[in-house]
């Protein structure tokens, strides 16, 4: 009986849980196109120059064993932009656009999302 019990609580938290991250994911997936409709189209220039930095920073041929040093708290904690293309895609300025729209829901950005609250 106890057994029967724990595993009936064990699958009721589960299900909560579930839930609850449910829950969150479309609060800030909603809180995130709330922004983007915001922003409405000032931000051509922006993303323009973005563009620009993704076409130049592919033209560089970095190697695959070089890595940047990021400071991790800066870089969750302060506002920025993240782009996540393959080298042979960020090339073509014509795949940019389509491309970014898929780095929108990137599993790294989810990991690093900090409660305010």
């Amino acid at each position: 009986m106890t057994f029967a019990g724990l595993a009936i609580f064990a699958v009721a938290y589960w299900r909560y849980a579930q839930v609850e991250l449910a829950a969150q994911k479309s609060a800030v997936l909603a809180r995130q196109k709330a922004i983007v409709e915001g922003l409405g189209n000032g931000p051509a220039e922006l993303r323009r120059r973005i563009e620009g930095w993704v076409a130049w920073l592919a033209s560089e041929q970095p190697s695959a064993d070089e890595v940047s040093p990021v400071d991790l708290e800066s870089f969750v904690l302060e506002p920025g932009i993240y782009v996540r293309l393959p080298l042979g895609q960020a090339r073509d300025l014509g795949s940019h656009r389509d491309r970014l729209q898929h780095s929108l829901r990137d599993a790294f950005t989810s990991c690093l999302f900090v409660s305010s609250g």
